[in-house]
């Protein structure tokens, strides 16, 4: 004889098992529709903010090259916010001229810098060399430097180039340089100005301090010299013999420009682009290095 009251309840207990299946189906369906939506607006919202840098390197490089053309003097600013339907844009320009040219580059400059990112003196001898022996076309090992067999001791089989730097990232290929040094000297740094010496009147201060007989006093001095800052007149003058032949004219040509787009959800785009300007009609700047970015963890978000 059946029971219908134990069958009854079996077939709700089962029912309600179904409806609660049916129901984590439907949220997680419904979870992932919104992560869905949620990974497609942020992707809309990354490729806004990529268009929006290439448009702010775009319209800054306009405009260096009308001022450059036109011959105007050097009213640029070093930075600037340019407002663009979707969101903003902050533009940092630096002239390549003030950076230390690895290829270029003379001995003590080089050294200056690495002592004031913190090395000492001399193991900053040593990587001076290993970056000399890195770039020059011989494979004769300089006191402190590396030549390919020394690569090879160090589990570094690629050995030293032995040809100019192409790219600053490079310099992480040397031996003895490492990534956290090289993110610390990078900013003063570049491969693209041709000049054995650097101009300190566009020069981070960075760069600057690197300069031998330099120091802070005489640092400040030659940021006097920038453009469009006023210059103090009743201060007097130090000795400049340090740094005389730094101070002859930039051709006012390479510049790398970084420009950071934010959108009004927060989303953030680095570009970085290392140009150059040309008087030549058919070909009036090229693009050097064209880059992603990346915004340092100090920068205000």
């Amino acid at each position: 004889m059946s029971r219908p009251g134990r069958s009854g309840g079996f077939a709700l207990v089962s029912v309600l098992w179904i409806v609660l299946l049916v129901s984590m189906i439907a949220a997680t369906l419904m979870a992932g529709g919104r992560l869905g939506l949620l990974r497609t607006r942020h992707a809309v919202e990354a490729t806004q903010a990529r268009a929006m840098a290439d448009a702010a390197v775009d319209r800054v490089t306009f405009e260096l090259l009308r001022a450059y053309l036109a011959g105007l003097p050097d009213p640029r600013p070093q930075r600037l916010t340019l407002p663009l339907e979707g969101g903003t844009v902050d533009v940092t320009i630096e002239d390549e001229d003030g950076k230390i040219d690895l290829n270029r580059t003379d001995t003590p400059l080089l050294a200056g810098l690495l002592v004031q990112a913190g090395v000492p003196a001399q193991e900053a001898a040593a990587l001076v060399d290993a970056i000399a022996d890195y770039r020059d076309i011989d494979s004769l090992r300089r006191p402190a430097g590396a030549e390919d067999e020394d690569y090879i001791r160090l589990g570094l089989p690629a050995g030293a180039k032995d040809a100019p730097f192409e790219r600053l990232d490079e310099l992480l290929q040397v031996a003895g340089m490492t990534p956290d040094l090289f993110r610390r000297v990078a900013p003063a740094l570049t491969v693209h100005s041709g000049r054995a010496t650097l101009d300190p009147t566009v020069a981070p201060r960075q760069a600057i301090l690197a300069m031998p007989g330099v120091d802070a006093g005489l640092a400040e001095f030659l940021s006097q010299f920038r453009p469009g800052r006023p210059r103090s007149s009743g201060a007097p003058l130090p000795d400049l013999s340090k740094v005389q032949t730094a101070l002859s004219p930039s051709r006012r040509e390479v510049f790398t420009l970084r420009a950071v787009a934010r959108t009004p959800a927060g989303v953030v785009f680095v570009r970085e682009a290392v140009i150059r300007l040309s008087r030549d009609a058919n070909k009036p700047y090229s693009v050097l290095e064209w880059r992603q970015g990346e915004l340092p963890e100090t920068a205000p978000r």
